[in-house]
């Protein structure tokens, strides 16, 4: 939107995509420096966005919903109190611009022979243009966005040209943007290249001679390290050439640096991926640049510790409320309009309508989009009941509803058997069964149960918490008569396989007296694979969890700064997370990306223990053997900066925290005893608001008040 020919606000490809047959988005700016005394000029500049791509995107499930539209209001309020208010009627008129080919998945095109040249100026000759039309709109309700806005937030430069090839040393998503000194006629084509393959084009053909700048618009260019620009007629110098950074704008909530040059590597690769996957929505942005809904289960904790990222996943998961259907059924893409995606469909994936708003009230305690959820959560699950009592899902694409060839033995014992793509990219299965169907599915139905039952309490719904507590209970009990072997801690069949493991204790299937049985057949498990990764995309963020939860630093360093295959490091290209273990496919951070809350909560140690981090641990964990030996970070939640610092040097272990006001911390410190710690060079013992909870093992547990300490812990040997 323009008003006398300046751009209102810094925002780009907006407002944000919904579906607008359920909820058409709006962004509210501020005009008031804009507009003059006198004759303003207002205009708007429309592209195809998501609402009517050409090429119908990925998989062609965007279809076209009709040309461009503008619902656009703008009031004007005036020193005497009076106010005027202007919106978009029959008396606007339109004209196709110069850009006359735009297509989020596809290529561009600019003719500048076709440019309005002043279009959004006073002055400007309209007499050619037709008159706007009234349209039908989607049925879709009005609702204001609560999502970051997407803007240019950053600059990369080539480190080298040759020929027309221009390379660039990392992988960042945006808009090229070339100065050149151009002819009359003229045709640039700008391409991303991988490997010897042209993934999309801008085409520019010039109108006249002189230096000018060429820059897209209504595109998400696919992230590429190397540029091709055809059509000189002289070389171009690097610091003519820039990729324009176009994703959400987020704020900054976590730091860290370690004396590991690889970890601290993978947090740049973390930060790199999570930056360039962040639109309206969480969207790879080299192939598919679609919304899978896994990516909340994979990602939402890292990505919360990374960025203040609440506003962008509340309107995500409205996005999937909006998407579910009378059933409790939502499809695996999201936001889409109109339609649901049954692809690879299964609890891992659309049940992040359960995951989210759970995990949202954990980080930020805000227990208000638990109100908002209860019911679509309800529904959902109540959905996965109808699921494992009917026997359906036996063919995993057999979508939506699995009417026909229902497994009738599956029904008798009511396991889900919906497994869609399972624990994806498992490295050591070729299929999605990583584990059998019910051992990936049924963990997802007890945990969000279990949720539900949470939520319950939380919101004073206590005949719906007994109700879900006894689902729970059912499952619990159900899964584990047919998979777990008491005499041996085992989970089903397999002794290599993590995924068999971890998901049942990781969600709490795994009864009290047997969780350090199981655990330790984790251990043997991750062991059979030489202390390598074996899971997915499911999986991987439990495994890290589980191996920070019970201080197993040495191990859960081993598997990090693996180098082989399958390792973080044959994960990584051009800078990125990819989507394989081997480092093909999509760039996304769906198969990695929770080595980030790894970071934050093994090697800093910070750990949430009531919403919103009212109260936290702080359990550092050093690794000599792998070079981890210091580290420093924080994280901003609601109550103010989370501080962790540490070192181990000398057999001393020092660290330094700092605990907002308004909360706690329980922090563990490697001690055999108090009497080995002070803090300030204080005795414990005279420190107020210092509390010893425990002893735990080679750990002293303290509870500390709102502050910031210095705890210096003497002869401490690291095993």
């Amino acid at each position: 939107v323009f008003i006398n020919g300046k751009k209102v606000g810094d925002e780009l490809l907006g407002p944000p995509f919904s579906d607008y047959y359920k909820r058409i988005m709006y962004v509210t700016k501020d005009i008031t420096t804009l507009v003059k005394n006198g004759e303003n000029i207002l205009g708007a500049m429309l592209g195809n966005g998501y609402f009517n791509p050409p090429n119908r995107g990925f998989g062609e499930r965007n279809s076209g919903n009709g040309p461009p539209a503008l619902m656009l209001q703008a009031t004007i309020t005036f020193t005497d109190g009076t106010q005027q208010t202007i919106q978009t009627d029959e008396s606007w008129k339109w004209a196709k611009s110069e850009i006359v080919m735009n297509d989020l998945w596809g290529n561009y095109e600019e003719d500048r022979i076709q440019a309005k040249t002043g279009w959004n100026n006073n002055g400007y000759k309209d007499s050619s243009w037709s008159y706007a039309k009234i349209i039908n709109p989607p049925p879709g309700k009005l609702s204001s966005s609560v999502a970051p806005a997407i803007e240019i937030i950053g600059l990369l430069k080539p480190y080298e040209i040759q020929d027309s090839l221009v390379k660039f040393k990392e992988n960042i998503d945006g808009w090229p943007q070339i100065k050149l000194d151009g002819k009359a006629g003229q045709t640039i084509v700008v391409s991303s290249i991988d490997g010897n393959v042209k993934t999309q084009s801008l085409t520019f053909k010039l109108a006249s001679d002189g230096p000018t700048i060429l820059q897209p618009h209504f595109v998400i260019f696919t992230g590429t390290t190397s540029l091709e620009i055809e059509g000189l007629s002289s070389p171009l110098l690097k610091e003519d050439i820039s990729i324009l950074q176009v994703n959400a704008n987020v704020a900054k909530a976590g730091s860290f640096e370690c004396s590991n040059p690889y970890l601290n590597q993978l947090f740049k690769v973390v930060t790199q991926t999570q930056q360039n996957y962040l639109y309206d929505f969480p969207a790879d942005p080299s192939r598919e640049k679609q919304g899978w809904t896994q990516d909340a289960q994979n990602m939402f904790t890292t990505a919360a510790f990374f960025s203040s990222v609440n506003g962008l996943y509340e309107k995500w998961w409205q996005d999937m409320a909006d998407n579910q259907d009378s059933q409790g059924y939502l499809g695996s893409v999201v936001p889409m309009v109109n339609r649901q995606v049954y692809d690879w469909n299964s609890p891992w994936w659309s049940g992040a309508l359960v995951f989210l708003p759970w995990n949202l009230y954990q980080f930020y305690g805000d227990k208000r989009i638990l109100e908002k959820a209860f019911e679509p959560m309800k529904k959902y699950v109540n959905f996965l009941g109808k699921m494992a009592s009917t026997g359906e899902g036996k063919n995993w694409d057999n979508y939506p509803y699995f009417e026909d060839e229902l497994d009738t033995n599956a029904a008798k014992e009511r396991m889900l058997i919906w497994n869609g793509a399972g624990d994806w990219l498992n490295p050591y299965t070729k299929t999605q069964f990583a584990v059998s169907a019910p051992q990936t599915t049924m963990p997802a139905y007890f945990y969000y149960a279990t949720i539900l039952k949470k939520t319950a309490l939380l919101l004073n719904k206590n005949q719906d918490a007994a109700k879900y507590e006894e689902l729970a209970n059912d499952i619990r009990t159900r899964f584990n008569n047919k998979y777990f072997h008491p005499e041996t801690g085992w989970y089903g069949d397999s002794t290599n396989n993590q995924t068999a493991q971890v998901l049942p204790l990781a969600v709490g299937l795994v009864a009290e007296e047997n969780k350090n049985k199981v655990y330790q057949r984790l251990l043997d498990a991750i062991h059979a694979r030489n202390d390598h990764i074996g899971t997915g995309f499911v999986a991987t963020p439990f495994l890290l969890e589980q191996l920070a939860k019970y201080h197993e630093s040495k191990l859960s360093n081993r598997i990090v700064n693996q180098k082989d295959y399958p390792s973080w490091n044959t994960l990584i290209k051009d800078g990125t997370l990819m989507e394989t273990w081997s480092g093909d496919g999509a760039q996304m951070p769906s198969c990695g990306g929770s080595i980030g809350t790894w970071l934050f909560e093994s090697v800093l140690g910070i750990q949430p223990l009531e919403p919103g981090f009212k109260k936290f641990i702080i359990a550092p964990k050093p690794d000599v053997s792998t070079g981890l030996i210091s580290a420093t970070g924080s994280y901003k939640c609601v109550y103010g900066k989370i501080v962790s610092s540490w070192k181990y040097e000398n057999e001393n272990f020092s660290l330094h925290v700092e605990i907002p006001v308004n909360s706690k911390a329980v922090i563990y410190l490697p001690a055999a005893n108090m009497n080995d710690i002070n803090e300030s060079g204080v005795t414990l013992k005279k420190v107020k608001e210092i509390k010893l909870l425990k002893i735990d093992g080679d750990f002293v547990v303290l509870e500390v008040e709102s502050g910031s300490y210095n705890f210096v812990s003497k002869n401490v040997i690291l095993k």
